[in-house]
């Protein structure tokens, strides 16, 4: 919700810095994030009084001004900002259990606040400070990796530093050696290094379990928490003889050339074998489909290096996390295949992916959301992920329409969130800002109050001022004249466009009652979605120059893109999807690196694969990250007065 009016710039740091506030107007001091907010004019003087009795350490009557906030204004911006500074003085004052509980309501009470990662990290101190280090341990687990790692280096540091603790604590060598690897990964004085490195080696001498051993060759997040398990397991293992993990032990880490492909365990598989999991029955059984058609097009299309057919086997992930990784199983260890496509689920894709990395098999995923490929090297993402598309629509609107400043308006579920914290990201990323934000119920059919939250039409009381001056001046027409104007506040639309992520059918009903409340010439943004001619048959005028990242389209000008369009119509009949273009695409990619690679080696097809650059494919020029996520440049599309995609 936008609150309009009075903004302050808020500096929000964790426990470890809570002593020392941040002032209003200023950027938060070191190791804190400073986050751009919008307050309530009517809350502004004693919200600034209490931030100033704060800067000066006077806690009590600060505590006493910011409950006071809270408890006049419950449903306002300040309240939230209020409940977040009580609990962090409580903290403060050493008043754990306090603070554990005023954290713990404010995750509740704000899911979708921008304070959300330290107030999780807030919650997990009190409870470490109260001895429960289990639970501590517990809402610390809650935090995804991606997030931690967007707090900045320093951040998620001490983030991965209360880990430590924890499974200190509780004796979790396994956990303290990926806790210390953690930060490993993220420090770059040599002095700090030497002090982790010692660490890591002392707690992986602790570990007897091989399970355990395993797991950290294989997903430990840094190269020398991985060799030095492998060194352990090597000795656990075999003492009079050497094997794989002897071998790999011998690694240093500088002669790794692309160290995550050097390790597992090389297994061997068919060249010609190639697996497929999907959704082939039930709601999702068509985009199985699709996906399949793309899968076998491309396997006609690009042999093997032998020059022989590929053999493609096909197996149902029955949109179950188990029955996936069953079938897994089934096509290495009765098929033999060497590497293996989907499934398209993200849960799905996970327990797959895990899977997968343990067996040594390639895996290609189709999953969307980011987060699958991280189970290890084997495992790569051929989806356009959210930050893939929105970091070309991004790109477009900061550089090339000079756009600044940015509205969100979203659904309130966890695709709308995801999306929006990713454009968000992304917009700051380019030194632009988000600068009013609303999320709707996902079963809205009317988004007017939404939109009035948006630009300040909600409550007149927000704008009192000019709501006065109106009323005065409509009493004064009317006294004059007889008639009483028709007179309404004008929306504030301090900002360049707006972003939907929504489906053509909630976009258009959306796009219509903008224009009903005078914000109708506003530039939307949008998703892959919109690539659809649905848009414009429901929104018609009112979506007219809508800019959204598109994926096939018959007046593109890529022409790997326009070739497969026409292929997979002509093979059945039917025109090419996203997600017949992303089985292709996964395809090819096994395909170039099986011909750049010489063995049966499913760690060397890993490799060539990690090496893929530059590759001209249907959805857009496609590169694998550091994470083993395809990047892409994908084409804009615009709509024109008459309903054209016109690509920028």
């Amino acid at each position: 919700m936008k609150l309009n009016l009075t903004k302050l710039v808020i500096g929000f740091c964790l426990v470890g810095c809570a002593v020392k506030p941040a002032k209003p107007e200023i950027s938060g001091l070191k190791g804190e994030t400073a986050v751009s907010v919008f307050i309530e004019p009517e809350t502004k003087s004693l919200f600034i009084q209490a931030e100033k009795d704060l800067q000066n350490r006077n806690y009590s009557s600060a505590l006493s001004k910011f409950q006071t906030v809270r408890s006049r204004w419950p449903r306002s911006k300040a309240a939230e900002l209020s409940q977040y500074r009580i609990a962090s003085l409580f903290y403060t004052k050493g008043e754990y259990s306090k603070a554990g509980l005023e954290f713990e309501s404010f995750i509740k009470k704000y899911p979708l606040s921008n304070f959300s990662f330290d107030a999780h990290y807030n919650l997990g101190a009190c409870q470490y400070q109260l001895g429960q280090h289990d639970k501590s341990q517990l809402t610390l687990n809650r935090l995804k990796k991606d997030e931690i790692r967007r707090q900045g280096n320093k951040r998620a540091i001490t983030f991965y530093q209360l880990q430590a603790l924890n499974a200190n604590v509780q004796s979790d060598d396994r956990g303290a050696v990926l806790a210390y690897s953690n930060q490993l990964a993220l420090i770059s004085d040599e002095v700090g290094k030497s002090i982790l490195e010692e660490k890591i080696e002392k707690y992986l001498q602790k570990i007897s379990n091989e399970s355990q051993l395993q797991d950290i060759v294989a997903n430990g997040p840094e190269l020398f928490s991985r060799n030095r398990a492998a060194k352990r397991l090597s000795a656990l293992t075999a003492k009079d003889s050497p094997n794989e993990y002897e071998e790999l032990a011998k690694v240093r880490p500088t002669e790794v050339s692309v160290p995550p492909m050097d390790l597992g365990m090389g297994t061997k598989g068919s060249r010609n074998n190639i697996g497929v999991i999907l959704p082939l029955k039930g709601r999702l059984a068509p985009y199985g489909k699709k996906a399949l058609e793309g899968i076998l097009l491309a396997s006609k299309m690009f042999q093997s290096a032998s020059g022989e057919g590929f053999n493609v086997f096909v197996e149902d992930s029955g949109s179950s996390p188990t029955m996936a990784q069953a079938a897994l199983e089934t096509l290495v260890q009765d098929k033999n295949v060497i590497a293996v496509i989907g499934p398209l689920n993200f849960k799905e894709g996970l327990a797959v992916a895990e899977k997968a990395q343990s067996l040594g098999v390639v895996n290609i995923s189709l999953a969307s959301k980011a987060g699958v490929s991280s189970q290890g090297p084997y495992i790569f993402q051929n989806a356009l992920t959210p930050k893939v598309q929105l970091e070309n629509l991004v790109r477009f609107s900061v550089a090339d329409r000079g756009f600044q400043r940015f509205a969100i308006l979203s659904p309130s579920n966890a695709f709308g969130r995801d999306m929006t914290n990713e454009f968000w990201d992304q917009i700051e990323s380019r030194g632009g800002k988000v600068v009013a934000v609303d999320f709707y119920d996902p079963t809205e059919t009317d988004f007017q109050d939404s939109i009035k939250s948006l630009v300040g039409l909600k409550d007149p009381r927000f704008r009192r001022n000019e709501w006065t001056a109106l009323q005065d001046y409509s009493k004064e027409t009317k006294a004059k004249t007889g008639k009483e104007p028709k007179l309404k506040l004008k929306p504030i639309t301090d900002f360049d466009a707006i972003f939907l992520p929504d489906s053509p059918k909630t976009v258009a009903s959306i796009a219509a009652s903008l224009a009903y409340l005078d914000v109708g010439d506003m530039p939307l943004l949008g998703i892959t979605e919109w690539n659809s001619d649905q848009l414009y048959k429901r929104g018609g005028r009112f979506v007219e120059k809508a800019v959204f990242p598109g994926v096939m389209n018959p007046v593109t000008r890529s022409s790997a893109q326009r070739d497969f369009m026409r292929n997979y119509q002509e093979a059945f009949g039917t025109q090419a999807d996203l997600l017949a273009a992303q089985g292709f695409e996964a395809m090819e990619i096994i395909s170039k690196g099986l011909q750049k690679s010489q063995s049966s080696n499913r760690a060397d097809l890993a490799k060539q694969i990690n090496a893929i650059q530059n590759l001209e494919a249907p959805i857009g020029i496609t590169s694998f990250d550091e994470n083993r996520i395809a990047q892409r440049s994908i084409p804009l599309y615009m709509l024109d007065k008459f309903g054209n995609f016109v690509e920028q």
